[in-house]
């Protein structure tokens, strides 16, 4: 966040003030929107730490009006982002008043055992000092995880400082004036992650499969600790996602069969090609999160009784309705010494390592849940007569740019000069999609009218406009 900041203002101050544009963007054009940010900032705050949060709250400032434009509610946005953050937060905050808790019974007990009034002024002033740092560095802590939570600077595509100035009755009143261009897609993503209700799950059922190879394993420990590491780490993995994506998913599953899994993936040629639907698809896909591990022997000491084990392995999350690859990676490779005394205890210790080693990983997985969970809704649109590839993709066009809100995107599937299939993937409710489509009918697209019919409400059809 640090180096972010440090980098977008050396460069930008370099540019200097620019001219007031206007706030809001026709469709399709990106204009600046101005923002004012303001901070009261104490004694102890660096200059970096206040332009830091100087421009959190002119990037506030600057996402709400854009929320509006786009026909968001922002005060509903920054209410749901705020008791967001007081959840998220909350872990932290309570350890600190449990430490300032104990530093004030420990001061308190010292000063009642104090033999005279010195000793005892001496500790009240040694107790409000402690205090006063725990509460700093509270407040500092707070003040950073709330700039990065839910990296709402990522929804800046580029800003410009405009005026930075202090309230001259009070210095510490600090304020800044920004001109910024937003990421309309990436802001209505973060719209819809803040804003989802977690009562309602995005996707079906999500299947945990481990593919473990640790065939270079020799002696008996190692070749009884197969089941037991397997069996180990699908729990652990279920158990994690249970804690963490129950408010995704509707079951969490590792009693599915691979096989079954990938026949039911019908997995496209090309990773992420959609495939072509009929109409209207609401459905819940399942996903796929498959694991596989490799364990490999480097060296044995039979004395006494270690193996040096390398573990590596790959995962990868894949949506089964599509086949879409929503995640994949490799975690780093491990090696580390195991005691194969006992034979629990050694498979105990693998699948502890193992788990640890995908730790990581893991947490990408519900990134990517969330921000892909906006193409679960799928509608192919038959275009009758488009005349040109042109006109076809000018529809396309159309569509993303009146559907952002809906993180709307598409892909042309099929072109002839007589019919186009357009492929939508959108957050949209099917009735609306069919009011965007409506919409549509009102365009004129390159001298071509557009004839819609309500009742077949995924068939256009373009008409010379002569």
């Amino acid at each position: 966040m640090k180096t972010y900041f440090n980098f977008l203002i050396m460069g930008l101050l370099i540019v200097g003030p620019m001219l007031a544009l206007p706030a809001f963007a026709a469709p399709g054009k990106i204009e600046m929107v101005q923002g004012q940010g303001k901070f009261y900032s104490t004694p102890d705050d660096t200059l970096e730490f206040i332009k830091e949060q100087l421009l959190t709250s002119a990037f506030r400032d600057v996402l709400g009006k854009e929320l509006t434009a786009m026909d968001f509610s922002a005060q509903d946005f920054w209410e749901k982002y705020a008791a967001a953050f007081r959840e998220s937060f909350h872990g932290v905050e309570e350890k600190y008043k449990e430490k300032i808790a104990a530093q004030t019974k420990t001061f308190d007990e010292r000063i009642s055992k104090a033999e005279d009034a010195k000793a005892k002024s001496k500790l009240r002033t040694r107790k409000q000092e402690v205090i006063s740092e725990l509460e700093k560095a509270l407040r500092l802590k707070r003040l950073k995880a709330q700039s990065e939570f839910e990296s709402i600077s990522r929804a800046i595509k580029s800003f410009s400082i405009v005026k930075m100035s202090r309230a001259t009755n009070d210095p510490q009143q600090r304020s800044i004036t920004v001109q910024a261009k937003v990421d309309r897609p990436y802001l209505a993503q973060l719209y819809n992650r803040v804003m989802r209700d977690h009562a309602q799950t995005v996707w079906g059922n999500l299947y945990i499969t481990l593919d473990l190879n640790s065939e270079n394993l020799t002696g008996s420990a190692g070749e009884s600790a197969d089941e037991q590491v397997e069996a180990a780490l699908l729990q652990n993995w279920a158990s994690y996602g249970h804690e963490q994506w129950s408010d995704l998913v509707q079951l969490i599953s590792t009693e599915a069969s691979p096989t079954t899994l990938a026949s039911q993936a019908a997995l496209p040629d090309k990773v992420g090609e959609i495939q072509n639907v009929a109409g209207w698809t609401q459905d819940r896909p399942d996903v796929w999160l498959q694991i596989k591990v490799t364990v490999q022997q480097i060296s044995e000491d039979e004395f006494s009784k270690l193996k040096r084990l390398a573990t590596r392995g790959e995962f990868t999350l894949l949506a089964l309705r599509t086949g879409k690859v929503l995640l994949s990676g490799t975690p780093n490779e491990t090696v580390k010494n195991y005691s194969t005394q006992d034979g629990h205890d050694f498979s105990s210790a693998l699948a502890t390592a193992i788990s640890s080693s995908a730790n990581e990983a893991l947490k990408k997985v519900r990134t990517a849940l969330e921000n892909t969970s906006s193409q679960l809704r799928t509608f192919a649109l038959e275009i009758i007569h488009p005349a040109s590839m042109a006109n076809a993709l000018e529809v396309l066009n159309w569509l993303k740019t009146n559907g952002i809100k809906f993180q709307l995107g598409g892909t042309l599937q099929k072109y002839t000069p007589g019919q186009a299939i357009v492929v939508i993937s959108s957050s949209a409710s099917e009735s609306d999609a069919q009011a965007l489509l409506t919409q549509l009918s009102k365009q004129v697209i390159n001298g071509h009218k557009i004839k819609y019919n309500p009742e077949k409400p995924y068939r256009c059809e373009l008409t010379s406009n002569r």
